[in-house]
């Protein structure tokens, strides 16, 4: 039998809250650590398509981007219009 360990909930809030890094603004609630974020800025080098491009890699896994595109046309579903706006917002800042 495995023991179970029970965390105070102040530990788990302010552990997630460290960990966690919002893309663009929060009110999108789209979120990644904080190296993962900069590590995409860096790869971008400063270009805008190039770091739209990284944050949607590391926002959306490959097999949902090969099932869906950003209209939700031609037969394919709608890519989630909160890590969108959070990709649109990040470029814009």
């Amino acid at each position: 039998m495995y023991a179970v360990m029970y965390l105070p909930v102040w530990y788990l809030i302010y552990n997630c809250l460290i960990f966690l890094g919002y893309v663009g603004n929060r009110k999108f609630s789209v979120t990644a650590s904080p190296e993962s974020i900069k590590r995409a800025e860096e790869l971008a080098r400063g270009v805008p398509k190039a770091l739209a491009f990284n944050l949607l890699n590391l926002l959306v896994d490959l097999k949902t981007q090969s099932e869906s595109n950003i209209s939700g046309q031609n037969g394919k579903k709608a890519l989630d219009s909160n890590i969108l706006a959070a990709i649109q917002c990040k470029l814009l800042i």
